[in-house]
C-alpha cells in the first residue's frame, strides 16, 4: 500500500541524487513514512522543508519520468498545495503516457466538480459556513479534480456521480485525511 512503500521506494531514489546521503535519504523517507500513516510526533518543520527539498531535486531529475511525477505530487501535497490540482495533473500525465487507453476514475463527488459555483454558491449552512473565510480572490483560484480533467479532456471527460441506499458515515472524518481511521460511530 502507499502508506508502506511510497517512501520505502523514494528512499533509494533520493540515495542516488548527487551529494544526498544514504542518511539524508533515509531521514526524508522516514518523515515521510511518518506523514502518511499520521505520526507527527518529533517531526519539525525542518524536517518537512529537508523533504522537500529532496523531493523538489528528485523532480529535476530528467532520468525517469515516472518518479519525477511521483516526486512533484507528494511535493505538492506536504507543502500545502492544492490535492485537486494535483490528482489533476497527475490525471492528464497518465492519459498523456497512455495516448491509446481509456481512463476510469473513482473519486469523492466533490472531487469530481467541474464547477466551483457548486461549492461557493451552495445554500448547505455547513458549506456556507465552511467557505466563509475564503476570500473571493480565493475562491477565484479554487480548483477540483474534475476542472482540471474538463479543461485537459473538453467534451471526451464523462462524469457519472454513485450514491449509497444506505450505510453510515463518520461526522468525525478528519482522521482519515491523516491515514487513521474515521470512527463511523460518530453520526452526522
Amino acid at each position: 500500500t502507499t502508506r508502506e512503500q511510497l517512501s520505502r521506494s523514494l528512499e533509494p531514489r533520493f540515495a542516488a541524487l548527487s551529494g544526498v546521503t544514504a542518511a539524508q535519504a533515509h531521514e526524508a523517507s522516514e518523515t515521510l513514512h511518518n506523514a502518511i500513516n499520521g505520526r507527527f510526533d518529533g517531526l519539525t518543520g525542518a524536517h518537512f522543508e529537508r523533504l522537500v527539498m529532496l523531493l523538489e531535486r528528485l523532480e529535476n531529475d530528467e532520468s525517469d519520468p515516472y518518479w519525477r511525477q511521483v516526486a512533484e505530487s507528494v511535493r505538492r501535497n506536504v507543502s500545502g498545495a492544492s490535492r485537486d490540482a494535483a490528482m489533476g495533473d497527475n490525471l492528464i500525465w497518465l492519459a498523456e503516457a497512455y495516448p491509446q487507453s481509456r481512463i476510469i476514475v473513482w473519486t469523492h463527488n466533490n472531487h469530481a466538480l467541474t464547477d466551483r459555483g457548486v461549492y461557493f454558491n451552495s445554500s448547505d449552512p455547513v458549506i456556507r459556513e465552511q467557505t466563509r473565510e475564503i476570500s473571493p480572490e480565493q475562491q477565484a483560484q479554487w480548483t477540483y479534480l474534475g476542472m482540471e480533467a474538463r479543461r485537459a479532456f473538453g467534451d471526451d471527460l464523462y462524469s457519472i456521480a454513485t450514491l449509497s441506499y444506505q450505510g453510515a458515515y463518520s461526522s468525525d472524518i478528519a482522521p482519515a485525511l491523516v491515514g487513521q481511521t474515521a470512527d463511523f460511530g460518530q453520526r452526522a
